[in-house]
């Protein structure tokens, strides 16, 4: 099985445990493969992940933003407390249905940057009322 199969099946399940409202599962196995994914994109193809991309993006546009630190964090908190205890940080508010929806969404870009092709669960996933009105609802 190749890494790529296996980052692809925590993607699907992901999404499964969204639907089933298992949302900070879904964000810690969609993390898992997002990193993977990312992983491969740029050791087999030279490509930037999603994330990378979004803080390139930031920068050119900002170029004066001293704080990518903060946003990197910000990005990655949810997913990174999920997975590692820090006695020194309480846990935040968490979003957990919006944070899913995020992570899922950078888990399927890499899939589809790397693969250059989307398979209908993730497809039917960006579709999703409730997807779209989760990024609608940031993008106002």
């Amino acid at each position: 099985m190749e890494y790529y199969e296996i980052a692809g099946q925590q993607l699907h399940k992901a999404i499964d445990l969204f639907y089933e409202g298992e949302c900070i599962c879904a964000i810690t196995l969609a993390g898992a493969s997002e990193e993977v994914l990312g992983q491969l994109l740029e050791y087999e193809k030279g490509r930037k992940p999603f994330v990378s991309n979004l803080y390139d993006n930031i920068l050119k546009e900002f170029p004066d933003f001293k704080k990518m630190g903060t946003m990197k964090y910000s990005l990655n908190n949810t997913r990174n407390m999920l997975k590692h205890f820090d006695p020194d940080r309480e846990c935040h508010e968490m979003k957990p249905f919006d944070d899913s929806v995020f992570i899922i969404l950078r888990a399927i870009s890499n899939y589809v940057q790397l693969r250059d092709e989307i398979t209908t669960k993730m497809s039917d996933f960006t579709k999703d009322k409730n997807v779209l009105e989760v990024l609608n609802g940031y993008l106002e």
